[in-house]
């Protein structure tokens, strides 16, 4: 008995594996286009890219990538958007990155957004402060969840695509640190964010 069950580990093991080196080389289609539709300017905003650092070049090879900064009424926002259809390690919990830059994660809520839900972290550095509003969104729904999107993406992987869409994380920050955002009038004002 017990060497049935250790031969049906070994062929279910061997399966995962083989299984692993075939999806590596399924081309599932990305999210490129949808986030390149974001626009540069319109009714009430303007942007221009940022290039990305030589870091960031390396951390982010094969990855899809928005980064620029918006002009959306009075207020300057800095706004990058991830599509990891091809480095899905890449896209992680935002809150790793505030905290490798310094920043302290003082309060995290949930925030409405078209289509679903957001998070929005309140964030300190020394006497600095900031806010932060994220969200992940495959183009119907929006979640707020690491966990979900990392469900999503794995259940896309398995189907070859056929469970829908690549999840993409859009997070907004405010240029200046102790800026008081008014979000809702943000994505008002600029609602292709919610497109995405």
């Amino acid at each position: 008995m017990r060497d049935k069950r250790a031969a049906a580990l070994w062929i279910v093991l061997g399966l995962a594996v083989v299984l692993g080196l075939l999806w590596q080389f399924v081309k599932l289609p990305d999210a490129d286009l949808r986030i390149h539709q974001l626009p540069m300017q319109g009714v009430g905003f303007t942007g221009y890219d940022l290039p990305l650092s030589e870091d960031e070049l390396k951390f982010f090879a094969n990855v899809n990538m928005v980064k620029r900064v918006y002009q959306v009424g009075d207020q300057r926002y800095f706004i990058y958007v991830l599509d990891g259809t091809h480095n899905r390690h890449a896209v992680h919990d935002p809150t790793y990155c505030f905290r490798g830059s310094g920043w302290e994660v003082v309060s995290q809520k949930p925030f409405p957004v078209e289509g679903g839900m957001g998070a929005l972290y309140q964030l300190v550095k020394g006497k600095e402060r900031k806010d932060a509003l994220l969200w992940f969104s495959d183009g119907k729904e929006r979640f707020a969840s690491p966990f979900e999107y990392w469900w999503k993406t794995t259940l896309r992987r398995l189907t070859l695509g056929r469970s829908g869409p690549e999840p993409v994380l859009i997070v907004i920050q405010p240029l200046k640190a102790t800026e008081d955002t008014n979000w809702n009038k943000l994505l008002q004002q600029f609602p292709e964010l919610s497109k995405i």
